[in-house]
C-alpha cells in the first residue's frame, strides 16, 4: 500500500499545487474565446476598425442584404426611371409592405434563437378576422361566432392569461386579459378599439405559442405547423363559407391605404425616434452603471443621429 501511494504522488506531483494569476488569466481567456465573449472596452475608432477587420475576414453580417436593396433600387429606377423612384410609388411600396414588415420583425428575434415560426401568417390572419368580424356584427361576437365557437374563444383567451401569468410575462398578460374583456363586453363598433382587439388576440396567440416550446419543450417548427392548420380552420369558423368580410369604415381604410397629415407625420416622426433613442441610450448608461462592457458611447450616438436624419428627411419628403 505504501508504495502504490508513493506511485500516485509521483505521478501528480502538481494535483495539488496552486495555480498561478497569468495561468489563471489564460485559462479566462480561452474560455472567453470559446464562447466569444467580448470583454474588452474599445473606443469609437477602434470599434470602427474592429468591424473594417471582420468585412475583410469575410463576416459581412447584414451588409450583403442592404447592398442588394440599393442593386435593386438601382435596377428598377434604371428601367422605370419616371415612375419607380417617385415619392408616390415610394410611398406605396411602403405601405403595400408595411403589415409583412410588422411581422418579420417579430420573426426576427424567432430566428435569432434558432426556432421558427410557421403560423405567424395565419395567425395574423386570425386577429384581423377577429377584428372585420367584431365590427360587422356591431360588437356581438356572441351572435356572430355562435355560442359553441364564442365560448371555446373567450376559454382560450382566458388560458392565455393563465400562461401568460405562469410564465411571468405581465405585459402580455394584461393584453391578454384586455381581448377576453374586449370580446365577453361588446362594446360598440369603435375603430379603435378594433384594432386594439386585434393586437390583444394577437398577444394571447403568442402566449400560447411560446408556453407550449418554452415550458412544455415541445420543438416550434412541431407547434407551429400544428397551429398553422388550427388557426386556419378558426378563420374559416370565424368568416364562414363565403370567406369575405367587407370592412367600410372610414378610420380602419385611412389606417391601412391612407396617409398621415403633416403634423401627424412628425408627431410619429418625434415619438419613433425619441422612443428609439431613448431604448439605446438607456440601455448604453445602464450597461455602464452596471459595470459592464458596452458600445462606445460616440458610435451609439453615431448610430442614432443617422436613424434620426434619415427618418426627418423621409417625413419631409
Amino acid at each position: 500500500r505504501d508504495r502504490l501511494m508513493t506511485s500516485m504522488e509521483k505521478k501528480s506531483p502538481d494535483a495539488d499545487a496552486p495555480v498561478s494569476a497569468a495561468e489563471q488569466t489564460g485559462a479566462d481567456t480561452g474560455r472567453s474565446a470559446d464562447f466569444g465573449i467580448d470583454t474588452t472596452a474599445k473606443s469609437t475608432g477602434e470599434a470602427i476598425r474592429a468591424y473594417a477587420t471582420k468585412l475583410r475576414g469575410g463576416d459581412l453580417g447584414a451588409l450583403p442584404a442592404l447592398l442588394g436593396l440599393l442593386a435593386l433600387f438601382i435596377l428598377f429606377t434604371a428601367l422605370a426611371s419616371d415612375t419607380f423612384p417617385s415619392l408616390l410609388n415610394l410611398a406605396n411600396l411602403l405601405q403595400q409592405g408595411a403589415g409583412q414588415t410588422v411581422i418579420a420583425m417579430g420573426l426576427v428575434f424567432v430566428l435569432l434563437t434558432g426556432e421558427i415560426d410557421l403560423a405567424a401568417g395565419t395567425a395574423s390572419g386570425l386577429t384581423a378576422a377577429v377584428m372585420a368580424l367584431h365590427l360587422v356584427s356591431n360588437g356581438n361576437m356572441l351572435g356572430a361566432m355562435g355560442t359553441t365557437v364564442f365560448i371555446l374563444f373567450a376559454v382560450l383567451l382566458a388560458v392565455a392569461v393563465a400562461l401568460g401569468v405562469v410564465l411571468r410575462i405581465w405585459s402580455g398578460t394584461v393584453l391578454a386579459a384586455l381581448a377576453l374583456v374586449l370580446l365577453v363586453v361588446g362594446f360598440p363598433p369603435n375603430p379603435w378599439l378594433e384594432m386594439l382587439l386585434a393586437i390583444c388576440t394577437g398577444v394571447a396567440i403568442g402566449i400560447l405559442t411560446s408556453f407550449l416550446v418554452a415550458r412544455i419543450g415541445m420543438p416550434s417548427f412541431v407547434v407551429t405547423l400544428a397551429l398553422f392548420i388550427a388557426w386556419q380552420g378558426v378563420i374559416l369558423q370565424l368568416i364562414g363559407e363565403g370567406g369575405t368580410l367587407g370592412l367600410r369604415d372610414p378610420v380602419i381604410n385611412a389606417v391601412a391605404n391612407g396617409n398621415l397629415s403633416t403634423l401627424g407625420s412628425w408627431i410619429l416622426f418625434v415619438v419613433a425616434a425619441g422612443g428609439y433613442a431613448a431604448v439605446l441610450l438607456n440601455r448604453q448608461f445602464s450597461r455602464r452603471r452596471l459595470g459592464l462592457v458596452a458600445q462606445p458611447t460616440g458610435l451609439v450616438l453615431m448610430k442614432i443621429g443617422a436613424v434620426v436624419v434619415l427618418a426627418a428627411i423621409a417625413t419631409f419628403l
